[in-house]
């Protein structure tokens, strides 16, 4: 296998990751302004990558090495292109339930918001620290991002039952409720496939 091909394939899947964050805070911007025309632009932006993730997957699967230490790498990263796969149909999952809320003229509460915000912002960094331990391989800087995960997938739990609880209750109208929790169930899920990530990277998770 030449080795600059396979660099050339990690920088692209640098490249994607870096696209993956800047069309998610474009879906971000329209979820807080409240703007589908930008919700739109970022369904379009993600349904383009998610043909070149899938590329790049059949490009990484094509390749073939004798060398131990290659062939490992190839592995992980054949599992992480996997798992950005998954969360940029996560993210297209997310935008149409937000489309969809907007066009049923439902609004948040500001709890809501500042809850769901949280989530997309926390997101973001980790989306960027991903990408930085693609290239730097830091194991330290990988068990904080493993935290930081498990820390946000914490939160984003207990925004879950508290919403419940809140519906149960009457506090919360249930048209909201609904839009509210089928956007979480997809950000838990973006969670946790960039643990997924996180641990394709980490040491302690690799098979020899």
């Amino acid at each position: 296998m030449n080795k600059t091909y396979l660099k050339e394939k990690t920088d692209y899947l640098i490249e994607i990751f870096s696209k993956t964050r800047r069309y998610f805070n474009h879906a971000y911007e329209g979820f807080y302004q409240n703007k589908l025309s930008l919700l739109e632009k970022a369904e379009k932006e993600f349904i383009g990558l998610e043909k070149d993730t899938k590329a790049l997957i059949n490009q990484f699967i094509d390749i073939t090495t004798q060398d131990k230490e290659e062939d490992k790498m190839l592995k992980i990263l054949i599992s992480i292109s996997g798992h950005l796969e998954r969360i940029e149909e996560k993210f297209k999952t997310l935008i149409a339930t937000n489309k969809d809320m907007i066009k049923s003229g439902i609004l948040f509460s500001n709890k809501a918001v500042k809850e769901v915000s949280h989530l997309y912002e926390a997101l973001y960094d980790l989306l960027g620290d991903l990408a930085d331990s693609i290239i730097t391989r830091n194991d330290a800087s990988i068990n904080n991002t493993l935290k930081n995960i498990d820390s946000l997938r914490k939160s984003a739990s207990q925004y879950t039952t508290e919403h419940e609880e809140r519906l149960i209750s009457g506090v919360c109208p249930p048209k909201s409720a609904s839009y509210y929790l089928k956007m979480l169930d997809s950000l838990i899920e973006i969670i946790r496939h960039t643990k997924k990530i996180a641990q394709a990277l980490h040491p302690t998770f690799h098979r020899t």
